[in-house]
């Protein structure tokens, strides 16, 4: 696939605009989330703070994913779009008049998150109303790499923004983002084609707990019955936990183990990555028709658990590099190294998570997309919660390279598994 084919998937209208409202919403969210990390770091000098506010941002995805996914199943998912950015650009205005203050600070970090659960079912569940089904892996890729971009754009963003402008002139940006958002999302046909296959009696009030719980359940058999469907999301949690996981090693790991500081992990790994990404997710769908979507993922997860063991191990690779007779230094070594695994994590993750989501949608009605796309956002978080507190636990006692070392021996171990699950179920090309 060229790339002028694959970004012809914007020639929907509609789809074009839920795609503009996630590249506002995605770089608002994350270039308010590095800024914050950053800020609680510089106001408070503690890095068991910084894994405080990173904990609090993942318990609501483990708390509240299922209820989201339960109300984007039952309600007009264009509203729940809208809303959501407007309660976000509210919560700004909160951060700006408190910037000063890191535990308040906190606080804002916890509510966007708890706004933020709701907005993302109702997002990816609405795509395959949006565009034809032979069309369906193209906009998942298309939504995976902008997804991917502005992560990467956010966290390349937000660190330089904030340093030369100040925090204020920062949050103010991502208040017109998130307005930008609003709109976007109100210009959309109302998203209700998931209710037209449920009666009047299956659609519970919104305060009615005990039907609530019982779709929440119901979502969490269906989850639990379908093995390809749970293996699929017990793999994306897998890798967003481990991704967790390393952002809130991030600033220390560059700082003293990489030796570069913020604005050199911007160029030296932020930069490669999104060129990666771009590269993975041109290379998924040229390949979409040709191998099955579980060797997809499988090659995926193996080049992110050797990127990630590999960056863990660069004196010893670089102390080998001497042994061969070639002579570089240290300081003309970390970047060119750090730079080719950042494109190869690019490159592995568009591999993995587009199949994934392309699966889900592909083999889930669309009355219960919500409430699955919910439970993956749950137990990804709930994963992710895990190393994130033994992290800044053992952070203070064990070297971060062998952390580091640790989390990319999990991926690897998943990429064993896979290796046998998708021999016994296939999932099939495009």
């Amino acid at each position: 696939m060229s790339l002028s084919k694959y970004l012809g998937i914007v020639r929907y209208p509609n789809f074009l605009k839920l795609w503009g409202a996630q590249v506002c919403t995605k770089l608002a969210e994350n270039m308010l989330n590095f800024s914050l990390v950053i800020l609680v770091f510089q106001l408070s000098q503690s890095s068991f703070l910084v894994s405080v506010l990173i904990v609090l941002i993942s318990i609501p995805p483990i708390l509240l994913s299922a209820a989201a996914g339960v109300v984007a199943d039952i309600r007009n998912r264009k509203t729940i779009l809208v809303l959501s950015n407007v309660l976000r650009f509210f919560l700004v205005i909160l951060a700006i008049a408190f910037n000063h203050q890191a535990y308040v600070l906190i606080g804002v970090a916890f509510m966007l998150s708890v706004i933020a659960q709701f907005f993302s079912p109702a997002e990816v569940s609405s795509i395959p109303t949006l565009v034809p089904k032979e069309n369906l892996f193209t906009a998942n890729s298309f939504y995976q790499f902008t997804s991917y971009a502005m992560f990467l754009a956010g966290y390349s963003i937000a660190g330089p923004f904030l340093n030369r402008l100040g925090a204020n002139k920062l949050f103010l940006f991502i208040m017109g983002l998130y307005a930008v958002s609003s709109l976007l999302t109100s210009l959309l046909p109302p998203l209700v084609e998931h209710l037209k296959n449920l009666a009047a009696t299956e659609l519970p009030r919104i305060f009615d707990w005990r039907a609530f719980s019982k779709r929440m359940v119901d979502g969490i058999r269906y989850i639990w019955t379908n093995h390809i469907i749970r293996f699929v999301i017990f793999q994306a949690a897998v890798v967003f936990s481990i991704e967790r996981a390393f952002i809130s090693l991030a600033p220390s790991f560059s700082q003293d183990f990489l030796r570069l500081d913020v604005e050199g992990l911007s160029l030296f790994v932020i930069l490669p990555t999104g060129i990666g990404t771009l590269c993975g997710v041109l290379l998924a769908n040229k390949l979409k028709h040709k191998i099955n979507k579980g060797k997809l993922i499988t090659a995926g997860l193996f080049l992110d658990g050797f990127a990630l063991t590999a960056l863990a191990l660069w004196t010893s690779i670089l102390s080998l590099v001497h042994g061969l007779g070639i002579q570089v230094s240290t300081e003309a070594f970390i970047p060119i190294f750090v730079i080719i695994l950042a494109w190869i994590s690019g490159l592995a993750d568009p591999l993995i998570l587009v199949p994934v989501q392309t699966t889900i949608h592909e083999r889930t009605p669309a009355e219960d997309r919500g409430r699955v796309f919910g439970g993956l956002y749950t137990f990804s978080n709930l994963m992710g919660l895990i190393p994130v507190l033994i992290i800044g636990a053992l952070s203070a006692v064990i070297k971060i390279n062998l952390i580091v070392i640790g989390l990319g021996i999990i991926i690897l171990a998943v990429t064993v598994q896979g290796i046998f699950f998708f021999r016994r179920y296939s999932l099939g090309t495009e």
